[in-house]
C-alpha cells in the first residue's frame, strides 16, 4: 500500500546550501558591478591628474604661484632664520590670545629649497583662548604652518578647565 520515504538530512542540507549560494551570487552581483564602476572612475581621475601634472610642469619651479603671490610669499619668508623674531612672534600671539607660553625647542632643516625651522612649543589657556591662539597662528604674516598638535585638559584649583596645547610649527626662511 502506502510506503513512506524518509528524507535524509544530507539532502535537505545540500538544498539549503545551493539556495544560499544562489542567493549570495545574486546579492553580490550589483556590488561587483558598482565596484567596477568606481574603479573605472578612479582610473579616469588618475589619468586626468597625470595630464594636469604634465601641463603644469613648467609651474613647478615657481610652485604654480603668480608673480604677486611670489612677492607676498618672499616678503613673509625672511632671508635668514631670525630665531629671535620667531620667538617674539609666538610670544605676541600668545599674549594677545591670553595664552601662557611654557616651553620652546627649535630644530632646523636646510635640505629643501627653503630652510625650515621646526618649533616645538607648549601653551596653556582656556578652550576659547587656545582656539583664538590657533586662529592667529594660521593668519600670522610669518606663514607658520602647523605640523603637529596635541591637547590635554586639566583643572585649576578653582575648578577652571585649562587646556595644555603642544604644537610643532614650521617657519620658513630663504637659504
Amino acid at each position: 500500500m502506502y510506503t513512506t520515504r524518509k528524507i535524509h538530512g544530507g539532502f535537505i542540507g545540500s538544498l539549503v546550501l545551493v539556495a544560499a549560494i544562489v542567493l549570495f551570487v545574486f546579492h553580490t552581483k550589483p556590488m561587483q558591478t558598482r565596484i567596477g564602476e568606481l574603479q573605472a572612475q578612479a582610473d579616469a581621475l588618475q589619468k586626468s591628474i597625470q595630464t594636469l601634472k604634465g601641463e603644469n610642469a613648467d609651474q613647478t619651479a615657481t610652485g604654480g604661484l603668480s608673480e604677486v603671490e611670489q612677492k607676498d610669499l618672499l616678503g613673509a619668508i625672511p632671508a635668514k632664520m631670525e630665531q629671535d623674531v620667531i620667538i617674539n612672534d609666538l610670544n605676541k600671539i600668545a599674549k594677545s590670545s591670553n595664552v601662557d607660553f611654557s616651553a620652546l625647542m627649535f630644530s632646523v632643516d636646510t635640505s629643501g629649497t627653503l630652510g625650515v625651522v621646526n618649533v616645538s612649543a607648549g601653551f596653556q589657556g582656556t578652550n576659547a583662548n587656545i582656539v583664538d591662539f590657533l586662529k592667529k597662528i594660521e593668519t600670522n604674516g610669518r606663514k607658520f604652518t602647523l605640523k603637529d598638535t596635541s591637547f590635554s585638559q586639566t583643572e585649576t584649583g578653582e575648578g577652571l578647565p585649562l587646556v595644555n596645547l603642544n604644537v610643532t610649527l614650521q617657519a620658513f626662511f630663504r637659504k
